[in-house]
């Protein structure tokens, strides 16, 4: 609710890039704080953590924006394979969280031991200095994220459109069965398909060409004409956007 505002005047990935340097500038400022200054740190840790803590709602967004683009571009809903690619991108950076542990072995750190005053003073850098790298390499990488709120916006308004064409056309295929006296097994067993899918295909209106091209054969009717004209003022209106 509190970052809501700002991901609607800024766009989502501006707003992750601001979480990135708030907190890195946190994250420094535990380097110029006295150890017993025990109120500024927690006040610091509060900071860090409201900074870095809407990324993870911000991420998981832009992940579903990545899914209606890649619709758009493909004609295919990836959402399976864009989502655990995420995931197994997530577990990849978990293995990177090793690296503090070489870190701390590289200045000879050792545990339960006491240490010297170079050694803590090594170990505060680790612990305010290294949460900035990683902050400076997703900030890179952010700039790479080319879906801007525009793009989003027409993305969703093009697949509720094509969604509606599809309802439509499904409505007309079942039309046709009807007058035809044709069942749902009837067509699947002539287009040589699971019938359960097929109901599932006219009711939710998700037909890919392929099994329309099969359907309009069997009933002898071209149901691309419901919606071929408007499919291609829909690509000329993506054409325009990119």
């Amino acid at each position: 609710m509190i970052i809501n505002p700002f991901v609607l005047k800024f766009g989502k990935k501006n707003t992750w890039i601001a979480c990135f340097v708030l907190a890195s500038i946190c994250s420094a400022a535990f380097y110029f704080v006295s150890k017993d200054s025990l109120f500024t740190i927690m006040l610091l840790k509060v900071l860090l953590t409201l900074a870095i803590g809407p990324a993870g709602f911000i991420m998981w967004s832009m992940y579903a924006d990545v899914v209606d683009n890649s619709e758009i571009k493909t004609e295919r809903r990836a959402t399976g394979l864009i989502y655990s690619s995420a995931t197994m991108a997530q577990k990849i950076g978990a293995a990177f969280s090793a690296i503090p542990m070489l870190l701390l072995g590289s200045i000879g750190f050792v545990a339960n031991q006491s240490m010297s005053p170079d050694m803590q003073q090594n170990l505060l850098k680790i612990f305010a200095f290294s949460p900035i790298v990683a902050a400076v390499i997703a900030v890179i990488a952010l700039m790479f994220y080319t879906l801007d709120d525009d793009i989003v916006k027409k993305n969703a308004e093009t697949l509720i459109e094509v969604k509606e064409i599809n309802i439509n056309v499904a409505s007309a295929i079942r039309k046709k069965m009807s007058e035809q006296g044709v069942s749902v097994e009837s067509l699947a067993q002539q287009i040589k398909y699971d019938p359960g899918d097929l109901n599932k295909h006219l009711r939710n209106g998700n037909i890919q060409p392929e099994l329309l091209l099969k359907i309009s054969i069997v009933l002898g009717t071209d149901f691309f004409v419901y919606y071929s004209h408007r499919l291609q003022q829909i690509a000329e209106k993506q054409n325009d956007m990119t």
